[in-house]
C-alpha cells in the first residue's frame, strides 16, 4: 500500500467517525439534572426512548414538594390513596386525590411564573379511577420560552408505560398507584385556540404496544 493509498483511506475512516459523531445526538436528562431511568429491555427498540421516573407517596408524607403543591392548589390528599411525583425530561408534577375525590394536580418545569414553583395546577372528577377529560394545562412555559402542555392519560388495561412522541425522542411515563399519567410536551400547543396535540402509545409488561391515538386536547371552560 503506497502513502497516497493510506493517507486516503485514514482520511475516509476519519470522516466516518466524524458523520457518526454528528449524527448520535446525546439523550436529554431529567428535568432535576439527572440521568433517566433504565429502559425496559423490550421497549428499547423504540426511537430514542427515554424513561422517565416515578414515586409513590402515602397521602400523610410532609414532603416539602407535595406540601408546596398542596398549599399552591389549597387542596389535601385524600388519607388512605397515594401521591404520585413524576420527574421527566420536560416537566416535574405532583397528582393526588384530594378530600373531595378530584384527582389534582401541580407541574413545573423549572422556569418561576410570576413568583410561583408550580406553574401549572389542574383539577378532574374521577370515575372509577379513570377522568373523562385530559385536564389540558398550558400555563407553563420550558427554558426556551415554549409553551408546555400538559394532560392526564387514562392507562389501557395491562398498561405499564406510556410512550409520548417528543420529536427527537419518545419519553416513557410508567404507570403508578391506578391513576392516570401526567404527561407533557413541549410540541404542538396553540395557545391562540387553547389546544394541544399529543401522539401517545401505550405498552404492556412485555413490550407490545397496547394502543396508539393522537390526543387532541383543549383547556376546559
Amino acid at each position: 500500500m503506497d502513502r497516497l493509498t493510506a493517507r486516503a483511506i485514514a482520511g475516509g475512516a476519519a470522516l466516518a467517525a466524524a458523520a457518526g459523531f454528528g449524527a448520535t445526538r446525546e439523550l436529554p436528562k431529567l428535568i432535576d439534572g439527572s440521568r433517566a431511568a433504565q429502559v425496559p429491555s423490550a421497549l428499547r427498540r423504540l426511537d430514542r426512548p427515554v424513561a422517565g421516573r416515578v414515586r409513590v407517596y402515602a397521602a400523610d408524607t410532609h414532603l416539602p414538594q407535595v406540601r408546596s403543591c398542596s398549599r399552591t392548589l389549597r387542596e389535601q390528599p385524600l388519607g388512605g390513596r397515594p401521591i404520585v411525583e413524576r420527574i421527566g425530561v420536560i416537566t416535574r408534577s405532583i397528582s393526588f386525590v384530594n378530600t373531595r375525590g378530584l384527582l389534582v394536580g401541580c407541574d413545573r418545569t423549572g422556569v418561576r411564573l410570576e413568583g410561583r414553583i408550580w406553574c401549572g395546577v389542574s383539577a378532574g372528577a374521577l370515575y372509577g379511577n379513570r377522568l373523562r377529560d385530559p385536564r389540558l394545562d398550558i400555563l407553563c412555559r420550558n427554558r426556551h420560552g415554549r409553551l408546555v402542555g400538559s394532560i392526564w392519560v387514562n392507562p389501557v388495561r395491562g398498561a405499564r408505560w406510556i410512550a409520548v412522541d417528543q420529536g427527537s425522542y419518545k419519553e416513557l411515563y410508567p404507570t403508578a398507584a391506578r391513576l392516570p399519567v401526567r404527561i407533557s410536551s413541549a410540541r404542538n400547543v396553540n395557545l391562540g385556540h387553547a389546544s394541544a396535540i399529543f401522539v401517545v402509545s401505550q405498552y404492556g409488561a412485555r413490550g407490545r404496544r397496547l394502543s396508539h391515538e393522537r390526543i387532541v386536547a383543549h383547556v376546559a371552560g
